[in-house]
């Protein structure tokens, strides 16, 4: 147990600066009590303020409400703060995005709203390698690019909300480290039936998928993942940072001059500039063809100039005339 402790020490310090205020999100499983113990056991060695945030989905009913109780029993004892959140379900959210999807974005506002509220500026996540191996593959399948492939990062700008950071202290740790670890420390947790639910996708990828490629393919895939996911985030960044200084220059190199990944992500950062969803299609069709408009709004085209530069233009409306539809 110390040694694994240890080596949490480590990424977390790396993360976590002297009296740190760290908000940890804990669902009552296993991977997130891990991270709640540990960081809570190293606090006072580092002076960091802890607190804790759990956010209920009301999906699995009295289950839901258990794994309530482990948190909120486990701050009580620890005197910890807690914020504790309920899930408002949208039907009409639910059914554009699904409901993981739906979940994930309620939960992400509440977490923002803990932190201001704890007034803290790191939000501990219990992401761990195993995780990341899922969303390699979860990601793959849905074709993701270098950025997506690249995986979690440990440390990351919450979206639209700059001043609080993600962070990941577990991503280098594996399941079955973080078993033994609460294993040897007695931590309470609850074990979630949702995760072996052959209906999700990530599941099918956890129980199934990853199993199989182990078994027949490769018993250290986790590792070799991980180590691919390492290669493509470096590529990824260099060819993003790149087409942002290319977009900041005040004299441009032609943009058709441009390598193809730069040309991509040249349209990519113009598109979350014009707060508009920067998909595959969109961005091919906009970096092979100059000066031809595609619709991305109901009432909005988009085209790119012979420089590389994205315009929006408004859609003109027909107009009828009425001797013309008397003639018809």
């Amino acid at each position: 147990m110390a040694g694994l402790l240890k080596q949490i020490e480590r990424e977390a310090v790396s993360l976590f600066p002297k009296q740190s205020s760290i908000l940890v999100a804990a669902s009552g499983g296993l991977d997130s009590m891990a991270l709640l113990h540990s960081l809570n056991t190293l606090s006072s060695r580092y002076e960091w303020r802890i607190a804790i945030a759990h956010f209920n989905h009301h999906l699995r009913k009295t289950a839901a409400m258990a794994d309530q109780c482990v948190v909120t029993k486990y701050a009580n004892q620890n005197k910890l703060k807690i914020s504790v959140g309920d899930w408002i379900k949208d039907p009409a959210l639910i059914k554009k995005q699904g409901v993981e999807m739906a979940a994930r974005e309620g939960r992400y506002g509440f977490l923002a709203t803990a932190a201001k509220k704890h007034r803290c500026k790191y939000i501990a996540i219990a992401h761990h390698s195993d995780d990341q191996a899922e969303t390699f593959l979860w990601r793959m399948m849905r074709g993701a690019g270098g950025e997506g492939l690249g995986g979690m990062q440990v440390l990351t700008d919450f979206v639209e909300k700059p001043k609080i950071q993600i962070a990941r202290p577990l991503l280098s740790f594996t399941k079955y480290d973080l078993q033994k670890y609460a294993n040897d420390c007695s931590i309470p947790f609850r074990e979630d039936s949702t995760n072996s639910d052959p209906k999700h996708l990530r599941n099918k990828i956890r129980g199934k998928l990853i199993p199989y490629l182990k078994r027949h393919f490769n018993p250290e895939i986790e590792h070799s993942i991980l180590q691919s996911q390492n290669l493509v985030a470096t590529d990824s960044d260099y060819a993003k940072q790149s087409a942002r200084e290319w977009l900041d220059t005040q004299k441009r190199t032609n943009f058709s001059s441009l390598h193809m990944a730069v040309q991509r992500w040249a349209i990519w950062h113009q598109l979350i500039e014009l707060d508009i969803d920067p998909q595959f299609l969109h961005i091919e069709r906009l970096r092979t063809f100059a000066e031809q408009s595609i619709s991305v709004k109901k009432t909005k085209l988009i085209r790119r100039d012979h420089e590389g530069i994205l315009h929006l233009d408004p859609v003109k409306p027909l107009i009828f005339y009425q001797d013309s539809i008397d003639s018809g």
